[in-house]
C-alpha cells in the first residue's frame, strides 16, 4: 500500500505544480497585472507542497515522493533548461521535508490587502 500512496503523491505533486507553472506564464503572457513573479510562483508552489507533506505524508519517504513530482513537473515545464529544476528542487526541499510552509497566513493576507 505504501508503494500505491507514494505513486499518488508524486503524481499529486506533478500535478499541482505544473497548474501552478502554467497559470503563471499564461498570466505573465497576457502582461495581467495580477501576474506574479518567477519568485513569487515558486515559493507559492514550495508553501503548497510543504502544506501537503503536513497534511498527507507520515514519514520522509512520502514527502520524497512529493519532491519527486516537483522535479518531474519542472524538468517537463523547463526542457532546455535541465539544471533549473534540480536548483529549485533543492531550494525548496528543506521546507517541504520539514512539513512547515515558509509564507505565514497573516503575511499572505498582508500581501494581499498591499
Amino acid at each position: 500500500m505504501s508503494l500505491l500512496k507514494n505513486v499518488l503523491l508524486q503524481h499529486r505533486a506533478r500535478k499541482t505544480a505544473l497548474h501552478a507553472l502554467r497559470f503563471a506564464e499564461r498570466l505573465r503572457n497576457r502582461n495581467s497585472e495580477f501576474a506574479p513573479s518567477y519568485l513569487d510562483t515558486i515559493e507559492n508552489i514550495g508553501d503548497e507542497l510543504a502544506m501537503m507533506a503536513r497534511d498527507l505524508c507520515v514519514n520522509e519517504k512520502e514527502r520524497r515522493a512529493l519532491l519527486s513530482g516537483l522535479m518531474s513537473a519542472l524538468r517537463r515545464m523547463y526542457r532546455s533548461d535541465p539544471g533549473l529544476a534540480q536548483r529549485v528542487t533543492r531550494r525548496l526541499a528543506p521546507r517541504v521535508l520539514a512539513a512547515s510552509p515558509e509564507q505565514s497566513e497573516r503575511g499572505q493576507w498582508l500581501r494581499t490587502a498591499v
